[in-house]
C-alpha cells in the first residue's frame, strides 16, 4: 500500500493568497443581504466638499412632498456622534462621474449617493490611522473614534467623536481617497491604512 502524497499547493510570490484582500475605502463588503440595506441619499446643500465612499454621514428627513416621491434622505459629513447615521459607500453609485484625472466617483451638492446605516450589521471599509493598526491582535474593540477632519477611523477618545462599531480587520496595503481641493480631483492612494468595521 502506497502513502497518499498530494501535490503541495503554493502561490506565486505576491500572487493570490489569504492576505491579498485588496480593501478599498468606501466598499461595502459582499453580503447577500447587504445590497438590500443600501440607502439612497442626496448630498446636503451645506457640504463644501463632494461626497465619496467611506465618509461618516448624518441623515436628515427629506422635505415633505405632495406626491410622496422624495428623492431620498439628505446626507452630509457627520461632525458629532449624535448625528452619525452611517457611512457612505461606492456600491450602487452609478451616476457619480469619474474622469481619467479624477477616477474616484464624486458627487456634489444635490447629487445622489448611497450609504449604509448603523445597526445594519454591514461591513464597511474606511480609512484608518496608525493607532487602529496597533489594535490588531487584540480583542475586537466595540468603541471606536472618528476623525472628522481627516475622515478616518481612530482609537476611541482620539478623534472628533466616538461611536459603537466592531473592528473586524486592518490592512496596510489598502486604497484610500486623496482629494485635491485646488483641482477638485480625487485619486486613489493604493498603499494606505484601511480598516473593516461592522456597523
Amino acid at each position: 500500500m502506497s502513502t497518499f502524497n498530494p501535490y503541495v499547493v503554493t502561490n506565486v510570490q505576491d500572487g493570490f493568497s489569504v492576505q491579498s484582500q485588496g480593501y478599498w475605502q468606501g466598499d461595502l463588503q459582499d453580503d447577500p443581504a447587504g445590497r438590500f440595506q443600501l440607502a439612497a441619499g442626496v448630498v446636503a446643500s451645506t457640504e463644501t466638499l463632494p461626497m465619496w465612499g467611506g465618509i461618516a454621514v448624518f441623515e436628515k428627513t427629506p422635505p415633505a412632498t405632495p406626491d410622496a416621491t422624495p428623492m431620498g434622505s439628505i446626507i452630509g459629513r457627520a461632525t458629532v456622534s449624535d448625528t452619525l447615521a452611517g457611512f457612505s459607500v461606492f456600491n450602487g453609485v452609478y451616476s457619480a462621474p469619474t474622469t481619467p484625472q479624477s477616477p474616484v466617483p464624486l458627487q456634489s451638492v444635490g447629487g445622489g449617493y448611497n450609504f449604509v446605516r448603523l445597526g445594519t450589521k454591514n461591513r464597511v471599509v474606511v480609512k484608518c490611522a496608525s493607532s487602529i493598526l496597533a489594535l490588531a491582535g487584540s480583542e475586537n474593540p466595540k468603541t471606536l473614534g472618528w476623525d472628522a477632519t481627516n475622515q478616518q477611523l481612530v482609537a476611541a477618545g482620539a478623534g472628533t467623536f466616538d461611536f459603537t462599531a466592531t473592528l473586524i480587520d486592518v490592512n496596510t496595503n489598502g486604497a484610500t481617497v486623496v482629494y485635491d481641493s485646488v483641482t477638485g480631483f480625487a485619486t486613489w492612494n493604493t498603499v494606505s491604512n484601511v480598516a473593516v468595521i461592522l456597523i
